[in-house]
């Protein structure tokens, strides 16, 4: 009788704790802002690359780091390995680690404060 009763408990349990998460509007609005601008950031590396190997006019460094620094890092991190683009700039590895701490310390602020 108890073992049923804690299997009927723990589906509820599981779904409030996915609610709690999930279900809150402005946790996926954030969620939903990251995933766009790490993919914005990984089309423009893409974009450059082609654009680097047919000599055309580029993308600036300043608008990479820009998206790099408002949450795109992972997205630029991965661009810069998969398309092996401006891999050997220190510079994009330095603005992108530092465009990823200082976004993680921003939703590590976000979640003490109202988690």
């Amino acid at each position: 009788m108890i073992l049923i009763e804690q299997l009927k408990y723990l589906p509820e349990s599981h779904n409030d704790f996915i609610f709690f998460y999930i279900g809150n509007n402005f946790f996926r609005g954030i969620l939903t802002y990251y995933l766009c601008i790490n993919i914005i950031l990984f089309i423009l590396m893409f974009i450059d690359k082609h654009r680097a190997k047919s000599h055309k006019w580029r993308i600036r460094e300043k608008t990479l780091f820009f998206f790099s620094l408002i949450g795109g890092s992972i997205g630029g991190f991965l661009a810069m390995f998969i398309f092996h683009h401006k891999t050997r700039k220190p510079l994009f590895y330095i603005v992108y680690a530092l465009g990823l701490i200082i976004n993680a310390f921003l939703l590590y602020l976000y979640y003490i404060k109202f988690l």
